[in-house]
């Protein structure tokens, strides 16, 4: 999957997150650097999770043309070449990236500010409003 359609899909689960908290200027600081929080996440994750496969964003591809003619008797860059090579720096950037929110967006008592907003049992009676079948499929997770 390209890295633009990982983003497409994944905004409107974070503006769907972020609506369940009040509106700006009714934020406090914890929740408004939570709010940017989310939507740098959803910004940077994704160029870094498409940095792991060949197809995860076109640069990648690019890049394969351009060695195909720029050095015609080098071994070609299959999908095992380049997610071998890519996979370990895509990690090493993920978890920078994740330190790096921490440390800056997510200090104590983000989770005791977030917890009349986000709390298990909002986000269950949401779950439930769905239908049945949904209900059914994702029980477990509010169970365990």
């Amino acid at each position: 999957m390209h890295n633009v359609a990982a983003a497409v899909m994944l905004m409107p689960v974070a503006t769907g997150l972020l609506q369940r908290l009040p509106p700006p200027s009714e934020q406090s600081e914890l929740v408004n650097k939570f709010s940017r929080a989310v939507v740098l996440t959803v910004v940077y994750a994704v160029p870094i999770g498409g940095i792991s496969t060949l197809t995860g964003t076109g640069v990648n591809l690019i890049l394969v043309g351009m060695w195909k003619s720029l050095v015609p008797g080098a071994k070609p860059i299959s999908f095992n070449t380049w997610f071998f090579f890519a996979f370990p720096v895509a990690f090493v950037f993920l978890i920078c990236f994740w330190c790096i929110v921490c440390f800056i967006y997510l200090r104590k008592g983000t989770s005791r500010a977030l917890s009349s907003y986000l709390s298990k049992a909002h986000l269950k009676r949401d779950l439930e409003a769905l239908g049945k079948f949904i209900t059914l499929l994702n029980l477990s997770f509010f169970t365990s």
